[in-house]
C-alpha cells in the first residue's frame, strides 16, 4: 500500500500529518453485488481521532465504515453494496479521513460497476408427436 499526504485537498482543509490508504485502488463489481475493502491509516506526530467520509458515489451504492470511526494507525473495512439499478461506468471515489479539528487526508480509488455476465443457457424446444411430420 502506498501512503500520502494530500497537500491539495482544498482551501479549506487542512492536510493532517497522517494518511490514508486503500487496497485494491481499483474496484470492480457486478450489480447487484458487494464487496470489502481495506482501509489502513498511518497516524503522524499525533494519533488523531479519525471519522470516514466517501465522495464520488454513483446513485445506487452505498458504503458503511466498520468502524465508523478510529484513531490514527489503525485500520478498518469499508463496505460497498451495489444495487441493481446502479448505473453501469466507472467512477472516481475518494475516502476522506478527517479529524474533529478539520485536519483531513485523501486516498483515490477507482470504481467500475457492470453488467452481470450472462448465464450461459441451453435453450431446447419442445414439440408434440402431432406437430412433427408423419412419413408414408
Amino acid at each position: 500500500m502506498a501512503y500520502a499526504i494530500d497537500p491539495y485537498l482544498s482551501p479549506t482543509v487542512t492536510p493532517g500529518d497522517f494518511s490514508v490508504s486503500v487496497d485494491p485502488l481499483v474496484l470492480r463489481v457486478q450489480r447487484p453485488g458487494d464487496f470489502i475493502v481495506a482501509v489502513a491509516t498511518r497516524a503522524g506526530a499525533e494519533a488523531h481521532p479519525l471519522a470516514f467520509e466517501v465522495r464520488g458515489l454513483p446513485e445506487g451504492v452505498e458504503v458503511e465504515f466498520e468502524p465508523n470511526a478510529i484513531t490514527a494507525g489503525q485500520s478498518a473495512k469499508l463496505s460497498f453494496a451495489v444495487a441493481s439499478w446502479a448505473r453501469v461506468g466507472t467512477y472516481s471515489v475518494t475516502v476522506l479521513a478527517s479529524t474533529e479539528s478539520g485536519l483531513a487526508a485523501r486516498a483515490y480509488a477507482s470504481l467500475t460497476v457492470e453488467d452481470p455476465e450472462p448465464e450461459d443457457r441451453l435453450d431446447i424446444v419442445l414439440s408434440s408427436p402431432a406437430a412433427a411430420p408423419r412419413h408414408r
